[in-house]
């Protein structure tokens, strides 16, 4: 009888690791042509669409196993706007990754980023190929374009790690860094160097892997386990722990004085999402919340003054 028991646990055990042996993300990939010439073949779009996804939820970008359910979900939303040489683009890149909220049938903002600096060349049935030991293949235009995608996977999947475990995302923003080390280089290409900007890519991944940075990883974490995972059973605890997160990304920002761009990347999408959160709060909770908040998203100060009262 225990013969027969081992073996059937055997079984199972051998058909659970197969069916849990999936990739990291749940990703869909829309790419938008409303601005494109008439006189552009748009169904090479639909197949680089297609192919864009399947490089996504194919790619095993790490070595941990993910099970369908804990796969995380996430939206990539280019948009072509401009031909500026042969089968070359510009273009701007929507990412948007989510997680469930412990205890709920809510979702969460991991990261909704608008990135504007987005050159690349694509030919009909170009394959899509990504190496993260050879970034540049000699095509930077080309390379470009998986380079974009990977580095966000590698973004929104550190994210979704930090969310759960402190600092758990590093081994996932290095490789982000790799890339962003390692990146195509091109006259048209912009978005990966420290010179160009205080707010792009480079900035955002040496954010989260600066150690001399380790806030971000504690903002992270607090808004997240112990803030959203925590407000079905301790609804006043959590909202003190996401109080205490924006307070320590405002911290970030003002004393580095060059992680504006983690900051921008956190806040994106999150206003709709508090005042959801503290406008059922008590008086006392709402004050607190109002003082951190016009420091950290001024922008949509008067929206949280006219709903969280």
């Amino acid at each position: 009888m225990k013969k027969n028991l081992h073996s059937l646990i055997l079984v199972l055990s051998i058909l659970f690791t197969g069916y849990s042996n999936a990739q990291e993300l749940n990703a869909r990939v829309i790419i938008n042509t409303d601005l494109m010439p008439s006189n552009i073949e748009k169904r090479i779009f639909a197949k680089l669409e297609n192919d864009l996804t399947r490089f996504l939820n194919d790619t095993r970008w790490g070595k941990d196993v993910f099970d369908y359910f804990e796969k995380i979900d996430c939206n990539f939303i280019l948009n072509l706007e401009q031909i500026i040489d042969v089968n070359t683009f510009s273009a701007s890149l929507i990412v948007q990754g989510s997680r469930p909220i412990y205890n709920a049938t809510s979702f969460t903002n991991l990261m909704n980023i608008v990135d504007r600096e987005f050159v690349f060349t694509y030919t009909e049935n170009q394959s899509i190929e990504f190496n993260e030991l050879r970034i540049q293949t000699g095509q930077p235009l080309v390379d470009n374009l998986t380079a974009m995608f990977a580095f966000y996977a590698y973004m929104i999947i550190g994210l979704d790690y930090n969310s759960f475990a402190l600092k758990s995302g590093l081994p996932y923003f290095q490789k982000a860094l790799n890339i962003a080390n390692n990146s195509p280089e091109h006259k048209y290409i912009n978005g990966w160097n420290a010179f160009n900007s205080r707010r792009n890519r480079y900035w955002l991944v040496e954010a989260v892997t600066n150690n001399s940075n380790n806030l971000i990883h504690n903002a992270y974490y607090s808004y997240y386990r112990d803030g959203m995972d925590n407000l079905w059973d301790k609804p006043k605890e959590a909202k003190k722990n996401i109080i205490k997160a924006l307070s320590q990304l405002h911290s970030i920002a003002t004393e580095s004085g060059q992680n504006l761009a983690i900051l921008s990347l956190f806040m994106q999408g999150k206003t709709d999402e508090l005042i959801r959160i503290f406008k059922q709060a008590d008086d006392i909770t709402k004050k607190n919340f109002k003082e951190i908040i016009e420091k950290v998203d001024a922008n949509n100060l008067i929206r949280y003054e006219r709903e969280v009262n």
